[in-house]
């Protein structure tokens, strides 16, 4: 997908520029989560997916509270319509899924009797409620991550940039295009040549 650059003043007067439509209501969820992740610290037994995990929610709702709080902040910059957001929330999300899943990782994955990895089968532990919540939150992952760098109102307002109609001059490298473009088949030159 091909980018126009923008100045910073034809940014501003595009009307998508600004944070509003899905991008408040994602940005203000990503908040709420942080509050709600903080929240559940003050709570006499956490609630939410750290309950999942009997004896040592505890310990995951703190493990999580830290990746909430980490991409609250992230989202106060995406209100603020600081451009480093459009940069990092991508990669903010994936350590935020990261963080669910290690939490299952350590805290579900065992070794009680000589087996290095195998799963914890007690009352406390909900096994397949844990591997709903993982793949939930992977979905949730992908499709903001999708959001993020497709959305014309994003890429205006953190990139200054719009799709390129044919005859633009491009904005320049697009750190995604690797992502995007097939690999190069056997016998064939790399795209870039």
């Amino acid at each position: 997908m091909a980018w126009r650059a923008l100045s910073t003043n034809e940014a501003e007067a595009h009307p998508l520029y600004g944070v509003s439509g899905w991008l408040r209501v994602i940005l203000a969820l990503m908040v709420l989560g942080g509050v709600a992740a903080i929240a559940e610290l003050a709570l006499p037994v956490p609630a939410g997916y750290a309950a999942l995990f009997g004896a040592h929610a505890r310990e995951v709702a703190r493990f999580d509270a830290v990746a909430a709080l980490i991409l609250a902040g992230v989202a106060l910059l995406g209100f603020a319509r600081a451009p480093i957001f459009g940069a990092i929330i991508v990669p903010v999300l994936a350590v935020r899924y990261l963080a669910v899943l290690l939490a299952a990782a350590t805290f579900h994955l065992r070794g009680p009797t000589g087996s290095r990895l195998s799963p914890t089968f007690t009352g406390e532990v909900m096994t397949g409620a844990i591997f709903i919540a993982v793949a939930l939150a992977g979905v949730a992952c992908v499709l903001l991550c999708a959001y993020f760098v497709r959305s014309a109102r994003v890429n205006v307002t953190y990139r200054h940039r719009v799709r390129a109609a044919p005859g633009d001059p491009p904005a320049g490298p697009d750190p995604w295009a690797r992502v995007r473009e097939p690999a190069p088949t056997r016998g064939e030159a790399p795209s870039g040549s």
